[in-house]
């Protein structure tokens, strides 16, 4: 993985996770792409691994990862979108009520 551009100025946890978010939302770390350990992140960076463990938790809490504890964190594969009116999901007038 390219190395991340922090500024010493800025929350660091916060450009972590707008630069991880950015690589994703690009295409260029794609789903199911195994990410740095957050050890390995936070020594390749010169942070607090409580930084980076933050910024990690952020982008789970918004779909963006999936964390295994002792298997490392994943770019979240996509959930299939589900129309609103989908016609094989059953409705109130399909159970007879």
């Amino acid at each position: 993985m390219k190395p991340l551009h922090l500024e010493r100025s800025d929350n660091l946890a916060d450009a972590i996770s707008a630069q991880l978010r950015a690589r994703i939302d690009k295409g260029e770390l794609l789903p199911g792409t195994r990410l740095p350990s957050i050890r390995a992140l936070a020594a390749e960076h010169g942070v607090n691994r409580n930084t980076v463990a933050l910024a990690f938790r952020e982008l789970a809490s918004k779909g963006y990862l999936e964390t295994h504890f002792g298997g490392g964190s994943l770019v979240r594969r996509p959930l299939p979108v589900m129309p609103e009116n989908n016609p094989t999901r059953p409705t109130r007038s399909r159970l007879g009520e």
